[in-house]
């Protein structure tokens, strides 16, 4: 329900979205009604699930005078009628099957409770209501609004500028997703669009054209302990600025000795609709929904970055542009899984300030695990 509205987008996004799709509803809808239908259906189960239900056994009432058990006598299983009872009126009717009085009673009440059948709960009957109005709601908004003036200028002025909008779109040959295999790969005969605009949040640069524009410029990774010593700096060197561009939260909770903080993503900002199902569904996690940060370049700046200073970007995990899986004493061999490297936060942030005009941008090997890994000097304001 979460995922599967921005495949549209994201197959647009990768050059290969099909005719069927160019006029098809917004998401938004088509999520909100499966909300509802999935609140139908869970209201169901849970009320199901909650009802109560009896334990029965079986029983059999024989048209002879004296009742008995039909397994006591098989002569009498032919004749007999089977039916369900309550397990405590069966457990009751074997310890009184000598007097006939009360079986004739325990078989009226078993069938009395035959006609009974669990229910749903309030609770039940609550959500499947609650998913019903949802659903009726958003269609009958959907359907009330009114339809755009079918002007010819207009209609052409807009296709012009959608074509000129088209054309104005930047792509980047070589590459495609492996749907299949949930990876990037190479061919020569794709292509896709350098920037990609997501449901919520700010637009930004594919990974494949990070990796490849980064592998171009030769960026380097230096190791922990390569990065501390650049960090104290020489006689005459200059010392080098530890980035971190984790979220705010986790570098207050612990970070690099000295280093300096600008996050590459900050909680979601928008209040449309799409960003509060980001919200719910992160939230199922126990997670914080994030989205890019728009102005990461700018708060660089803010927080005093030159372009001309060395500037180490750290994250969590840290990523690598090596495409080559090596073992000690073996020739390296390509990996296949990681045509374009294992992405990170890191490099996405060296990307852009590269992008940007940043001189001289390393990035920390093994991220910021591997700093803590080593026991490096650290804090933290908890």
């Amino acid at each position: 329900i979460f995922f599967r509205p921005a495949l549209p987008t994201m197959q647009s996004a990768y050059g290969s979205v099909s005719a069927p799709h160019a006029n098809r509803p917004p998401t938004a809808f088509w999520t909100i009604l499966g909300l509802a239908c999935a609140s139908v259906v869970v209201g169901a189960a849970i009320g199901s699930a909650l009802s109560p239900v009896a334990h029965t056994s079986t029983l059999y009432a024989t048209s002879t005078s004296r009742p008995t058990l039909a397994r006591a006598t098989p002569a009498l299983v032919g004749t007999a009628r089977p039916y369900s009872a309550p397990a405590s009126v069966a457990h009751a009717s074997v310890h009184s099957a000598r007097d006939g009085s009360a079986m004739e009673h325990a078989s009226a009440a078993a069938r009395e409770r035959l006609q009974e059948r669990p229910g749903l709960t309030n609770a039940g009957w609550l959500s499947i209501l609650t998913g019903l109005v949802v659903g009726a709601v958003v269609y009958l908004r959907r359907s009330a609004r009114p339809a755009a003036p079918q002007e010819p200028f207009v209609c052409c002025a807009a296709t012009g500028q959608q074509e000129k909008e088209e054309e104005d779109v930047e792509m980047m040959r070589g590459m495609r997703w492996d749907g299949a295999n949930l990876r990037w790969v190479k061919d020569d005969m794709a292509e896709v669009r350098v920037k990609y605009v997501p449901e919520t949040g700010a637009a930004y640069t594919l990974w494949p054209v990070v990796h490849t524009r980064l592998t171009e410029v030769g960026l380097k990774s230096v190791s922990p302990k390569k990065a501390l010593e650049m960090m104290k700096g020489g006689l005459f060197g200059r010392k080098a600025v530890l980035l971190d561009i984790r979220v705010a939260k986790d570098y207050s909770r612990g970070r690099a000795a000295g280093s300096v903080s600008v996050p590459l993503f900050g909680p979601v900002r928008g209040t449309g609709m799409m960003d509060n199902i980001k919200r719910l569904a992160m939230a199922g996690f126990a997670m914080e929904a994030t989205e890019r940060n728009p102005d990461f370049v700018a708060d660089c700046e803010r927080a005093g970055l030159k372009k001309s200073d060395t500037i180490i970007v750290a994250c969590t995990l840290g990523g690598t542009l090596d495409t080559m899986i090596r073992v000690e004493g073996k020739k390296p061999f390509p990996d296949k899984d990681r045509t374009f490297g294992r992405e990170s936060r890191s490099l996405k942030a060296a990307y852009e300030l590269v992008q940007a005009g940043y001189k001289n941008v390393l990035h920390l090997e093994g991220g910021l695990n591997e700093w803590f890994y080593q026991d490096l000097p650290t804090e933290c304001d908890e």
